[in-house]
């Protein structure tokens, strides 16, 4: 009985073509029902540039790692209900995002099938005041909230093509929550 051996790397795809950035879009939206109250997220980062940063090999594999240099976050959550508060928030994205994700990486596993990773979550905060009224007809309470953003991208492992336009969308929902998240990012030098 004889057994085929098959040379390391057989099983590897070539190397896919990675755009030296992508320049769009993001947007993204949350809903949250909970004791009577509903929370309502959204946010739009226009002029969003991805830069490639380097091209990483693993077991037949290769993954396209992209930094965010450019952007601008327009960030506004609201509470309607029992108790209410609007907080909003407009900065630059490239600084604030966290040191720990990686924004955006392009994979191609080794059988050539190619997704779309990364998480956007930045550390800014919002400050606002939740007002709730008096069940006993009294002046409303009111109390100083600091609120953490909503992971601002998560692509949820959508397909990619290289050369081709990143346009696409993932949702997430549980129990009174949904999020989604939209992308539209074209390939650049």
């Amino acid at each position: 009985m004889t057994s085929l051996a098959l040379p390391a790397g057989a099983l590897a795809a070539s190397r896919p073509s990675f755009a030296h950035s992508y320049r769009g879009t993001l947007s993204g939206s949350f809903s949250n029902s909970e004791n009577g109250n509903v929370v309502k997220g959204q946010w739009k980062i226009t002029g969003v540039v991805f830069r490639l940063t380097k091209v990483q090999a693993f077991e037949g594999g290769f993954t396209g790692i992209y930094k965010v240099t450019r952007g601008t976050v327009t960030y506004n959550e609201t509470e309607t209900g029992t108790c209410t508060y609007s907080a909003g928030d407009k900065f630059g994205l490239a600084k604030k995002v966290s040191h720990t994700s990686v924004p955006l990486a392009l994979d191609q596993d080794p059988l050539g099938r190619k997704t779309i990773l990364g998480l956007i979550n930045v550390g800014r905060k919002l400050k606002t005041t939740e007002s709730c009224p008096d069940p006993d007809g009294g002046p409303p309470t009111t109390n100083t909230l600091t609120l953490p953003l909503s992971t601002l991208f998560n692509p949820g492992e959508k397909r990619w093509r290289p050369g081709r336009r990143l346009h696409a969308s993932n949702r997430e929902a549980d129990r009174g929550f949904k999020q989604v998240w939209k992308w539209d990012l074209k390939p650049g030098r």
